[in-house]
């Protein structure tokens, strides 16, 4: 078995050997190769591994029609009996090659699957020509395909069936035409090769002329910015001396704006004062001070006589709005008689009412030792009138009086009376009309005296009814703390 094996492999590189070396002889030496191999009793898969390799050694060789000279720059392309078909460059050959193996690729594998098909159909043949074939190796190879089938068909005889030998026919009929293909393959190629010399030649031009082309932009551009930088040259000068004052204007800038920074920042200062100010004025309009509507005036609670000692302060007047306390006590004294003097009158009034709209000034009771000691509630109130014609202003009030013994109640506008009682009136109302000049600031001074005498007297002034509202126009003023005259 080994030597056999060793046959068979020599005998296979043998059969590639021949198949490579022509295109023409093939089909023949094939057959004598086979009838070898069928000798040796070979298996029938092992005759279609064959065939189907010589299939692929024929493919090969019609692709590689052109074989290596000695020189390695040219491939040349011979015949089977040794004639030069052509010479060429290597590089074009393989182009050549390329370009046809890409073309019949198809149809090479067509015809390499047809082939197997046709080994597999005459496997029974291959079997009955095992035994045949020794006296048809014997006479050498035959030159044409012809008579191969010829003698094969005189060796035969009648022991191989018509119809199977029939398929064998076939089969060295597809073996032919891909024989005829491969030459067909390498006529096309050689014909073409022109054609294809010619695009590449064009194309090499077409590459110069467009290469050169794109060299002279190139050297266009160079140009261009060889001006450009010798006309750039004075303009970066003269943008350098621009940046360098441009650093100094910035610089004075910069100073000037940390000077800004800095009088902003006492800007937002003094702003924020500014806002504590608008809060303070906010505030302070909530008062009498800022609001004129709201009521505030002046008021004094007196006594004119002390048990132990007599009249208070010596009787002196100046005290008392300028008039003496016996003249309170005891002998009918009124508003009207008080003085002009801001500073005497500030002597007496000198504590402040701030009131809603109504207001209770005065409510007193104690023991009386004697008629002669009496207690007085007052007020001394400032009024704007805006307007432009006297305005009447309702005022109504609680008081006290005691006419007995010359202690009145009394009302006075700018020093004259407008009202006084002598009525003995422990507990009394008094609504009265005050008609208050335009375009001027008024003074109104009430004057209330004690009640009768039952064990207790009792002192009380107070206003209400809303009266402390003022007429439209009107307003309050307290101005007596810095007002020289009356």
């Amino acid at each position: 078995k080994t030597q056999r094996r060793k046959h068979s492999v020599f005998c296979f590189g043998l059969f590639l050997f021949v198949c490579l070396r022509s295109i023409k002889g093939f089909v023949s030496r094939s057959i004598f190769i086979l009838s070898l191999l069928m000798r040796r009793t070979m298996t029938m898969k092992m005759v279609a591994i064959v065939l189907a390799l010589a299939l692929v050694a024929l493919v090969q060789a019609a692709d590689v029609f052109v074989q290596e000279d000695d020189v390695p720059q040219v491939a040349r392309m011979t015949t089977a009996d040794g004639n030069v078909v052509f010479d060429m460059p290597v590089d074009k050959t393989l182009t050549i090659n390329r370009y046809q193996r890409a073309l019949d690729a198809d149809v090479l594998e067509s015809d390499i699957n047809a082939i197997i098909s046709g080994v597999e159909a005459t496997d029974g043949v291959l079997s009955s020509l095992a035994e045949l074939i020794p006296p048809l190796a014997t006479k050498g190879p035959v030159n044409t395909l012809e008579a191969q089938i010829s003698a094969l068909n005189i060796a035969v005889g009648d022991r191989v069936r018509s119809d199977e030998l029939e398929g064998l026919s076939n089969l060295v009929g597809v073996i032919t035409s891909t024989a005829a293909a491969a030459q067909s393959i390498a006529e096309s190629a050689n014909e073409q090769f022109p054609d294809i010399q010619s695009t590449i030649t064009e194309s090499n031009s077409f590459a110069t002329a467009a290469f050169t082309k794109r060299l002279d932009q190139i050297n266009v551009l160079n140009d261009l910015g060889s001006q450009f930088n010798v006309k750039l040259g004075p303009g970066v000068s003269t943008l350098n001396v621009l940046a360098a004052d441009m650093d100094v204007v910035t610089s004075d800038a910069i100073s000037q704006m940390t000077s800004l920074t800095a009088k902003v920042s006492q800007t937002e200062a003094f702003v924020n004062k500014i806002a504590d100010i608008n809060s303070f004025v906010t505030h302070f309009s909530q008062t009498y001070l800022g609001n004129s509507v709201l009521p505030v005036f002046r008021y004094s609670e007196f006594s004119t006589y002390s048990q132990c000692c007599g009249w208070y302060y010596g009787n002196r007047a100046e005290f008392y709005g300028g008039v003496a306390p016996s003249t309170w006590s005891d002998s009918n004294g009124r508003a009207d008689q008080m003085s002009t003097d801001p500073a005497i009158l500030r002597n007496l009034f000198n504590k402040r009412v701030f009131c809603g709209w109504n207001c209770a000034v005065d409510s007193e009771e104690w023991y009386a030792y004697s008629s002669t000691n009496s207690r007085h509630g007052a007020v001394f109130m400032r009024i704007r009138n805006n307007n432009m014609v006297a305005t009447d202003w309702k005022m109504e009030f609680f008081y006290s009086s005691y006419g007995g013994t010359g202690e009145q109640a009394s009302l006075s506008l700018n020093g004259q009376n407008v009202w006084s009682t002598g009525a003995n009136c422990g507990y009394c109302i008094r609504q009265q009309t005050v008609t208050i000049p335009p375009n001027k600031i008024n003074t109104i001074v009430v004057v209330v005296g004690s009640s009768p005498q039952s064990g207790t007297r009792t002192s009380h002034l107070a206003f209400y009814n809303n009266c402390l509202q003022l007429p439209e126009g009107l307003e309050w003023v307290d101005d007596l703390d810095t007002i020289q005259e009356l």
